[in-house]
């Protein structure tokens, strides 16, 4: 069975209406844990000639 026809089995025959994909949360929380992160990376380098950051 195709995911979205299990998703269509569950929905109409269980009457369960949402459906957590854990794969795809965890992912997701990766994700914006490591934005967050690099959203306040910065740094000088070469004695302030070179500067880097993620904003």
């Amino acid at each position: 069975m195709m995911h979205m026809e299990l998703l269509d089995f569950v929905e109409k025959e269980l009457g369960i209406d949402r459906i957590i994909n854990p794969d795809l949360a965890t992912a997701n929380a990766m994700v914006k844990y490591l934005w967050e992160d690099l959203a306040y990376f910065s740094g000088e380098f070469a004695n302030g000639k070179i500067k880097e950051g993620i904003l």
